[in-house]
């Protein structure tokens, strides 16, 4: 405002300066150069001043506008719009469950031997040698084997819920019973259907790995067929993908 004031002064005293000149009925070249420069930038500076003065009214024009649409919001009840939460990070899609992890739903032998029936049950030794002298420490599932001990046709059922797509694991026999001429069989079955049976597990036999399809698999059902010897299923696990 005060320098809306000092234009409009100077402005008024070239006016006068203008008509004193004989401005009125006087030509242009009677005002000296140097009034016409002075005269210029006045002009240059009032049009300065009114595009400023009217840039000022429409930003007062658009604060007022937020002001009463934050009002509105306020009276109807609206919270104001709230920052998009950061994305929820994607957990990685193949699960992996431990079966000793898990809880079996059944397990059954179909008769007992002279010292009783030997189930199978989770490998909880922190080391467990196999007769190829490897040394795993994995865990897995144990059915031990030996004279006077029924392990023959003892089976254990888990429950998947088709919640999984492969079984995988390792059968080897015990480093202790490498020299056995007993044989046994690892036979898996998917809610009644067969999906795998091993080779036959005796002295001699290397640890063989397995990578089965049980999708859509509600029981998982593990068979051992054979006797008198002790044998594991090495990091026995399923996995969601």
């Amino acid at each position: 405002m005060k320098r809306f004031m000092c234009i409009v002064a100077m402005t008024a005293i070239a006016l006068m300066l203008f008509t004193a000149c004989g401005g009125g009925g006087g030509s242009v070249g009677d005002i000296s150069l140097e009034m016409q420069i002075r005269l210029d930038d006045l002009l240059d500076e009032m049009r300065d001043l009114r595009n400023e003065n009217e840039q000022q009214r429409r930003d007062i024009e658009r604060l007022e506008r937020e002001k009463e649409q934050q009002r509105e919001q306020g009276e109807g009840g609206q919270n104001p719009p709230q920052p998009t939460p950061a994305p929820t990070p994607t957990p990685p899609s193949d699960h992996t469950t431990r079966l000793m992890d898990m809880n079996y739903f059944n397990r059954d032998g179909t008769h007992a031997g002279r010292w009783g029936t030997s189930w199978w049950s989770n490998l909880t030794a922190t080391t467990w040698q196999d007769n190829d002298e490897t040394i795993h420490r994995s865990g897995g599932l144990l059915s031990t084997g030996s004279s006077g001990i029924n392990s023959n046709n003892v089976s254990v059922t888990y429950r998947l819920r088709g919640n999984y797509a492969r079984f995988t694991g390792t059968v080897a026999l015990y480093f202790g019973h490498r020299a056995t001429s007993a044989q046994s069989r690892i036979r898996v079955y998917g809610d009644d259907v067969l999906l795998y049976t091993s080779p036959v597990i005796t002295g001699g036999t290397l640890p063989v790995s397995f990578d089965i399809n049980v999708s859509g698999v509600d029981e998982l059902r593990i068979l051992r067929v054979g006797n008198d010897a002790t044998i594991a299923i090495l990091a026995a696990a399923v996995h969601s993908s």
